[in-house]
Formats: structure tokens, sequence, C-alpha cells
């Protein structure tokens, strides 16, 4: 098995893909973890990309994820970003691309909707709301 510098942890829970990320998500990390879930995971898998452990990402790291979401979309899949902190959506914020992402504000929440499927789907471009505002401690969003 191959190893990846983001050393991201994959798991299937209730038949939704979980990938628990850790670290920074830039140019070279993003094309490795793209390259993991293509070759782990099944074209219409539904899956969460877990970022409660992400501490930045920049616009290359972004335009993985962007690339990322799309293959889900076009193979009938589902893909939802759970537990961004403040300065890791602030990079989403800042390239406009708020409406191009189905998120969560946390990973329990998003299982709960994938299990479910009774939320939105991504190309209906809309956010899963959070069940109240989240609060926020030491810059992070807590659940």
């Amino acid at each position: 098995m191959a190893t990846y510098p983001m050393s991201p942890t994959l798991q299937s829970i209730n038949g939704v893909q979980v990938a628990s990320l850790t670290g920074s998500l830039d140019n070279s990390t993003g094309s490795d973890l793209v390259t993991m879930i293509k070759t782990s995971v099944e074209k219409n898998a539904r899956m969460i990309l877990d970022f409660d452990l992400v501490s930045k990402m920049d616009g290359q790291g972004l335009r993985h994820l962007l690339g990322l979401n799309q293959w889900f979309e076009q193979n009938s899949g589902r893909l939802i970003l759970a537990g961004m902190s403040p300065n890791v959506w602030a990079e989403v914020q800042q390239a406009n691309c708020t409406d191009k992402f189905e998120t969560s504000v946390s990973r329990g929440l998003a299982l709960s909707v994938l299990s479910g499927e009774s939320a939105p789907t991504p190309s209906e471009g809309k956010a899963i709301p959070p069940p109240e505002p989240p609060m926020v401690k030491d810059g992070r969003i807590m659940t």
C-alpha cells in the first residue's frame, strides 16, 4: 500500500467512506489525496472528507478538491466536506467556491445525512445547513 504525506485514514461507516485528514492540503498532498481516493473507493461512493485536523489549505489544495468533487458528481457519487476550521474555509470563500461543495460542520452530521440521504445533493448547489449556529473555540468550529 502506498503512503501519502497527509496520512489520511480511510474507513467505511454504514456504507459511507470517511477519510480523516491531518496536516496541510496543498498541491503535493492534494494530488496524493485525490489519487488515494480514486484508487480506493467506488466511483458512485458516498464520501466524507473530515477536515477536523487539517491546519491549512492553499489554492492548489482547493483546486484538487474541486477536481475530486467534479469526479464524484460525474460518477454518481456524493462528497461532503466536514469539519473545516474557519481559516481553511476562508480559502474556499476567497476563491468564491462556497457553492461548489456540499459541506457540514461535523463528520457526525455528514454521516447522518449520507446514511439517511435527507439533504440536498451537490448538483443542487446547496450546502447542508448546521442544526444551529456552530460554536467557535480557539478558532475552530466545535460540534
